[in-house]
């Protein structure tokens, strides 16, 4: 049979139990599939997160083994001069004769008598003094007036070893007055008196620098 009554009219804003049930669900789905569903306009895609390490630095120490220079040995014999000449002293240093340790006393003493006999034969008379406290390098700090520094080295060359020397007056670079690496020296009276010969020859021309 039909239903011949009007519709029933609903007042505004009143909802049927059973549209409200069914617009409640339209909404908690809506807003489901929305929390599940990324806005990739205001982000990125999605990274794997990392743990990040300090990068592990690996140095390799390298040891640089140098060689230090030999310390020189001073000549515990010294020449004491009595004459009218600019020094009163005479004392040698050994910077590089390669000499064996048990002939170092025996070559240093012999160097100095025959250089005080080579220089009494051109009227400079001295002494040979044996003076051991020179032997420790802390004696060594400062250069002295009237005293002349022999330096002593040996070299090897084609006609064989020679002997070599420089003479100083003082510390500075100015006060080398003699040099002599190039003649052959092969014995130690022949050293004594070619050292005698450049003692002689700046006592006339009283030059005891390099600049004169």
């Amino acid at each position: 049979m039909r239903d011949d009554r009007p519709p029933t009219k609903i007042p505004s804003g009143i909802i049927p139990r059973g549209g409200l049930i069914i617009v409640l669900s339209v909404l908690l789905s809506s807003f489901i599939s929305g929390c599940g569903r990324e806005d990739t306009r205001r982000r990125g895609p999605r990274r794997a997160a990392t743990t990040q390490t300090p990068a592990t630095v690996t140095t390799t120490t390298q040891t640089v083994i140098t060689e230090e220079p030999s310390a020189p040995n001073y000549s515990p014999f010294v020449l004491d001069v009595d004459a009218d000449v600019p020094f009163a002293i005479i004392s040698f240093k050994d910077v590089g004769m390669s000499l064996p340790s048990t002939d170092q006393a025996f070559v240093y003493e012999s160097l100095a008598e025959s250089l005080a006999s080579e220089l009494d034969g051109r009227e400079i008379m001295s002494r040979v003094r044996h003076v051991p406290e020179i032997l420790d390098p802390n004696n060594h700090v400062a250069c002295e007036g009237e005293h002349i520094y022999v330096d002593l080295w040996k070299s090897s060359s084609s006609a064989g070893d020679r002997f070599g020397y420089s003479l100083w007056s003082g510390c500075g670079e100015d006060d080398r007055f003699a040099f002599q690496d190039e003649r052959v020296l092969a014995t130690v009276d022949a050293l004594a008196q070619d050292i005698a010969s450049s003692l002689s020859n700046a006592v006339e021309t009283r030059c005891f620098t390099r600049l004169c």
